[in-house]
């Protein structure tokens, strides 16, 4: 068995911390551009998002709320807010987990190229 102080322990160790960090760096960074690009595609065509045609697309019986007085139908405009109440919170709950992942990556990778920025500046190769 392996020490902990073993400097092949402690650079596998290394090595690993680096591929992860690497790992959810680039996750956050595809999860950021996804993210983007769905916002850009609800702002340059809102009828054209997914999310919102899918949940406006209800008939008015399945927008109706049934009373023992009577019956309440639901306007599709109050639908489609809702469906982009939705897509919006949607969309920010990916945003928060990209920017999560981002900082978890980095901040994995930070002793790595603090020390390749050290060797730079030194003149070392």
């Amino acid at each position: 068995m392996q020490d902990s102080t073993d400097p092949t322990v402690a650079d596998a160790g290394r090595g690993m911390r680096q591929t992860i960090g690497l790992v959810l760096l680039a996750l956050g960074v595809l999860a950021a551009m996804w993210t983007f690009f769905q916002v850009y595609g609800l702002l340059a065509d809102p009828d054209g998002f997914t999310l919102v045609q899918t949940l406006a697309a209800y008939s008015p019986k399945d927008r109706s709320i049934v009373l023992p007085e009577g019956t309440i139908e639901v306007p599709p405009v109050f639908v489609k807010i809702g469906a982009y109440g939705t897509a919006i919170g949607f969309l920010a709950i990916c945003a928060g987990i990209a920017n999560t992942l981002v900082k978890s990556g980095a901040r994995l990778l930070q002793p790595s190229l603090e020390k390749l920025l050290r060797q730079r500046r030194d003149g070392g190769a």
